[in-house]
């Protein structure tokens, strides 16, 4: 005879639970309004990998999208935002950073170059990286001998809330054919 196991029993929320939830929450403003609450309780299990993971790829999205933060410094090809320290900066543009993650757009079109970029970007994010390298290229083989993945690249990273500075690499990192990119990584 098969055993067939027990259906588990839910818990049921009481009245006096709901009112002290809510008399704590009072005040407070939801994260996001579509927000279930079996969403709101984010535990990594082999049921819910397929729902973590869209909800990943919707932040993904999210932070892809959101609109620019002001901008402080433009200085040729050097960019950073309001509270980056001096120190930070400095180090940056002497690759004095450890590089996280590293991307090469060698060979892609504008397009997929910009659309392999922000899913590089959101993931390095997610992934809690803080500097990474982007290989843009120098645009020697171009029409014009000017690099149009660079240019791209360097105006979608001053759009990108999440990206608080960037700057040409070294010479032994690629020197104008590639950038550090420092990423705001706090939630």
């Amino acid at each position: 005879m098969a055993h067939t196991p027990k259906p588990k029993k839910s818990r049921a929320i009481k009245p006096d639970e709901r009112a002290l939830f809510r008399q704590a929450m009072r005040g407070t403003t939801p994260l996001r309004e579509e927000l279930t609450a079996a969403e709101s309780i984010n535990v990594t299990t082999p049921s819910n990998t397929t729902a973590l993971h869209k909800q990943q790829k919707r932040q993904s999205a999210e932070i892809a999208t959101q609109p620019p933060l002001g901008k402080v410094g433009l200085d040729g090809d050097n960019f950073y935002r309001a509270g980056v320290q001096r120190k930070t900066l400095q180090a940056l543009k002497r690759g004095n950073l450890r590089i996280d993650d590293v991307i090469d757009l060698h060979g892609h079109d504008r397009g997929s170059a910009l659309q392999r970029l922000s899913h590089f970007v959101a993931q390095s994010i997610l992934s809690g990286c803080r500097c990474i390298r982007v290989i843009t290229g120098k645009g020697r083989r171009s029409p014009g001998r000017e690099s149009v993945i660079r240019k791209d690249t360097c105006y979608w990273l001053q759009q990108h809330p999440k990206v608080l500075a960037y700057c040409p690499a070294q010479p032994h990192d690629g020197g104008m054919g590639a950038f550090y990119v420092l990423l705001n990584v706090r939630i």
